[in-house]
């Protein structure tokens, strides 16, 4: 079994280099990922108002491991809507971050029936750079959302306020 990298007490002055250098900077040492944070529990482009999404954002490797938050548009999730996953540790010893994300599908949520999530992995701040890496997706509201949204006491009223609509969509007026 590798042990961690050790940290030696140096005192190096090196620039950014970027993606996937390490950086030394006092006591502290910096793996930083070579690719950006990646989503996976897609399993459609649309979904319909109501439908329960569950995604994962998971860092690529790197030293300390990045720290990821979840994003709806432009406002930081809730607590309530993400869930936390112990970090797993390479043979490498670079860090890998985990962090679920469950979200009712709601087209309050979004713009123009599109709703963007995004994953930030952030890492430690070097000689005053701080490095934060974003992978965003778009969901579809689906038009599904006319007949599981719409209830009326009348069924004729209800299909000629759907067909009155789905034709708006469209742009048939």
């Amino acid at each position: 079994m590798k042990s961690r990298p050790e940290i030696i007490p140096l005192h190096l002055e090196v620039e950014n280099l970027g993606l996937g250098t390490a950086r030394v900077s006092d006591q502290i040492l910096v793996i930083l990922p070579d690719q950006y944070p990646s989503i996976k529990g897609l399993s459609s482009e649309a979904y319909e108002p109501g439908f329960l999404l569950s995604l994962n954002c998971t860092s690529s490797p790197s030293y300390p491991a990045a720290d990821l938050t979840w994003y709806i548009g432009d406002a930081q999730a809730q607590e309530s809507l993400v869930t936390k996953y112990l970090r797993k540790t390479t043979e490498t010893g670079l860090e890998i971050s985990t962090l679920g994300f469950n979200l009712e599908i709601d087209p309050k949520l979004g713009k123009d029936g599109t709703i963007v999530l995004t994953c930030s992995a952030t890492l430690p701040e070097v000689h005053g750079d701080q490095m934060i890496m974003y992978r965003s997706i778009s969901i579809q509201i689906s038009p599904g959302i006319l007949y599981s949204q719409l209830s009326c006491s009348n069924p004729h009223v209800c299909d000629i306020v759907i067909l009155v609509i789905l034709r708006l969509i469209v742009g048939l007026f």
